[in-house]
């Protein structure tokens, strides 16, 4: 079973990117380094608490909005699953403006060892830095507009 995250994805970042939440002066790299290890952190504890400030109000990636990513992960760890996942590159990171940078992670389940990459969207909001999503349903894709039924198949889109 293949996972993402990272939520890029998935997928656990506490609040943003430095500790106060601002990037500090850091470039693309730093920043998305260090959203990418924070978010996979929070998916990682189970705790809907520690993923739910790392998550805009307003994403939206492919159909899937804030409520149905949380509402997904809550039921995921009550079906238990348990996310064990750790990142093995950050790339191709770039501002997209001065408030949004979009970058590729490669993460690997350490359960299983699968692996899968895929592209973030973050956005600075009051200085705090959460997933955005790439704010599409893929409608002109061809692919399904159809919500994952959890977290774990909305990590495993290709």
């Amino acid at each position: 079973m293949r996972k993402l995250l990272l939520l890029v994805f998935t997928l656990a970042l506490m609040v943003g990117c430095g500790g106060d939440g601002n990037d500090n002066g850091f470039d693309e790299r730093n920043i998305a380094e260090n959203f990418a290890s924070r978010f996979v952190s929070a998916l990682n504890s189970d705790d809907v608490d520690r993923v739910a400030p790392l998550i805009s109000a307003n994403f939206y990636e492919d159909c899937f909005d804030r409520r149905d990513f949380l509402d997904s992960y809550e039921q995921d760890i009550r079906d238990g699953f348990r996310y064990n996942l750790e990142i093995l590159d950050v790339w191709d990171e770039e501002f997209l403006d001065d408030n949004e940078v979009r970058f590729m992670i490669r993460i690997r389940d350490r359960d299983t060892g699968a692996t899968d990459e895929f592209p973030v969207y973050i956005r600075r909001e009051n200085g705090t830095w959460r997933m955005y999503g790439n704010q599409d349903c893929n409608r002109s894709s061809g692919q399904s507009t159809q919500k994952p039924a959890s977290v774990v198949q909305f990590i495993q889109k290709d």
